[in-house]
């Protein structure tokens, strides 16, 4: 999906998430991003490589930024102006109300809509 939405793949869309303001206002790096990249990678080839320990380390970290990565991929969904290009443009749908910390602590956003 995040390929889809950037027209590009592995570290050249790593460089452009770590530079698109959604991400970086969720506190995305370019550490982070590069990071997720590997563990991808890793679970692609788990089982082939390394056996039975690999696969399992790579599940529990797969479970662990899981809920983050979803932050990421629903705020591009929701703000990316211009699909299947290079851009880092951006029309915002809907405003952020929750999102995952790269600790894993769940931030709530106050919304600061006048009633």
């Amino acid at each position: 999906m995040l390929e889809s939405a950037f027209g590009a793949r592995d570290d050249k869309l790593v460089q452009l998430l770590a530079q698109y303001d959604p991400a970086k206002e969720l506190g995305f790096t370019l550490d982070e991003l590069s990071g997720l990249l590997t563990l991808r990678g890793r679970a692609s080839h788990a089982e082939s490589r390394s056996g039975i320990e690999e696969l399992r380390y790579v599940i529990s970290e797969t479970e662990k930024r899981l809920t983050r990565l979803k932050c990421l991929v629903e705020q591009v969904l929701v703000t990316k102006k211009s699909w299947g290009i290079r851009s880092l443009g951006t029309e915002r749908l809907t405003p952020v109300s929750a999102y995952i910390k790269s600790d894993g602590t769940l931030v709530i956003v106050k919304s600061t809509r006048e009633s």
